[in-house]
Order: C-alpha cells, then sequence, then structure tokens
C-alpha cells in the first residue's frame, strides 16, 4: 500500500474480476438469509430479481425437480445438498473472516429477463444462478417493483 491509497480504496477493489460489492451482497445473503431485490446487466440483457441465498436457491431447485417428477417423488441429490448447506450455515463462523471472497455466485428467485428491444419477460417462481465474475453491471431494486419510502 503506498501513500496515496487508503485501506478504504483497497476494500473496493475487484475480487478476481468479480465485483467487492456483489460479493458481499451474496455472502450478506448466504450468512444471514438476507434478501433484496437486485438487477444485474450481463451479456447484453437485464435479469432482474430477489437475492436469495445458496440455501433457499437449492431448496427451490430441489421443489421444481419434485414437481416436475411428481408429488411421490423424493427430493434426492438437491435435498441433501439443501439440508448440507443449511448445516453448513449452523456451524460457527468466524466473525473476522471475509466469505466474501470465496463467494462466486449469486441466487435469485422471482426472475424477470429483458433483452434488448423486448419487454420483460413476466416473472415466475422459478430460481436463477449466476457466476458473480460475468455481471457487468448491477442495479438495486428489481423491475415492477416500487421503492418502499
Amino acid at each position: 500500500m503506498n501513500e496515496e491509497t487508503t485501506p478504504a480504496q483497497l476494500e473496493l477493489e475487484p475480487i478476481n474480476d468479480r465485483d467487492f460489492v456483489l460479493c458481499m451482497l451474496a455472502d450478506f445473503a448466504n450468512r444471514f438469509s438476507f434478501q433484496m431485490g437486485i438487477t444485474l446487466h450481463t451479456h447484453g440483457f437485464l435479469v432482474s430479481g430477489v437475492l436469495i441465498s445458496k440455501t433457499e436457491f437449492l431448496e427451490g431447485v430441489a421443489a421444481f425437480v419434485k414437481t416436475g417428477l411428481g408429488p411421490d417423488a423424493e427430493g434426492g441429490l438437491f435435498d441433501q445438498l439443501a439440508a448440507n448447506s443449511r448445516k453448513g450455515d449452523e456451524l460457527p463462523k468466524d466473525e473476522d473472516k471475509d466469505y466474501s471472497a470465496e463467494t462466486r455466485y449469486l441466487h435469485l428467485k422471482n426472475v424477470q429477463i429483458m433483452l434488448p428491444s423486448q419487454p420483460a419477460a413476466p416473472g415466475n417462481p422459478t430460481v436463477w444462478r449466476m457466476r458473480i465474475d460475468q455481471i457487468s453491471g448491477f442495479t438495486i431494486g428489481q423491475f415492477g417493483t416500487a421503492p418502499s419510502a
């Protein structure tokens, strides 16, 4: 660190081509079940939805698989992954450790996708997973929701 660089400036540097703020938001979602509306800009289109934890994402995938296989279907792999994720969430965390540096994916629910010159595709109960290093920008908030005052 040189004299011209302050610690606050260093904290906002990208983490291996991943936006630090997105990594931090994803980490909050994973550790504290934090949720918020967010719109992501990536590869020429927008993805808008609610940021969720990886555990909620895996539970959503398990529910989707069960729906496709019928009411008697076992959740199988995705139920087990969600259970393991919940167990990991319950383990004591080192409060001094920065887990955001390990975060590589964002998970969303109630996703809407907008392509250039097209209206937004309606939201649905599906879940979405995206690599943070593939996101070129983001906006807090999602399509069709007014900010609360």
